[in-house]
């Protein structure tokens, strides 16, 4: 379903985002109305403004892509929201105009994490108010994510960038992406075993997540391209 078209950019809502949407709205509600003083309408309204504004933290992430590959003379073919996030399908490019377009998205979520923060204080403590702060902090953990050097998130991407406009090899830069990323993994087990989160099941299973979507996305690179003498120049 297409939502918008912003600056002849398509944007298209896919059938599982309404999944997620319902998943975040009724399982986050019902969570949160197992707690004591809480009731259902309170619960579902601060469940339905989380959904909500991240699904719009998410749309603007990919808008900033798309506005920034624009600038940069990257032709957008199209913006599609799913389960999973957003997508952004443009195409091929410079290593500069591709490390650009890559911390755009995260640093406009900084912004928008601060935004949320500013209007806190004019709210009033009710479901709307607490859905706006927890909204908020998602955002800004969303953005320091998505900066983090390692495949498939934006700081993945800006670093393959960063290390092609050194080195003019874009295949050497996605092979010690690939490499910075797998490391994150050990340094991701110290930090679960130090501060105790193996103890806590949710964490460990988020740590275990985490670890293996780096894993996951890492290993492909260094599988296709298993000699490191490859170049690939832009």
């Amino acid at each position: 379903m297409r939502l918008v078209t912003v600056r002849g950019v398509p944007v298209y809502l896919k059938k599982s985002w309404f999944v997620l949407m319902a998943l975040v709205i009724v399982g986050y509600g019902l969570y949160l109305a197992g707690f004591p003083g809480v009731d259902q309408g309170r619960a579902f309204t601060i469940s339905t403004t989380v959904a909500l504004l991240i699904a719009l933290g998410v749309l603007i992430h990919e808008l900033a892509h798309a506005m920034a590959g624009l600038f940069c003379h990257r032709r957008i073919q199209y913006i599609s929201m799913t389960l999973w996030g957003g997508v952004t399908k443009l195409s091929p490019g410079t290593a500069a105009s591709s490390w650009v377009i890559s911390v755009a998205g995260p640093l406009v979520n900084l912004g928008y994490a601060g935004l949320l923060y500013a209007v806190l204080p004019v709210l009033p403590e009710t479901g709307l108010g607490t859905g706006v702060a927890i909204a908020a902090d998602a955002n800004l953990m969303i953005s320091l994510f998505n900066l983090v050097p390692s495949y498939p998130l934006d700081g993945g991407h800006a670093l393959e960038a960063f290390l092609t406009m050194i080195t003019g090899r874009r295949v050497s830069a996605m092979i010690a992406t690939a490499w910075v990323g797998l490391s994150l993994i050990p340094i991701l087990v110290i930090v679960v075993i130090f501060f105790g989160l193996w103890r806590s099941t949710p964490m460990l299973a988020l740590a275990a997540f985490l670890g293996w979507y780096i894993w996951s996305s890492s290993i492909p690179i260094l599988k296709a391209f298993p000699h490191r003498g490859d170049s690939l120049r832009e």
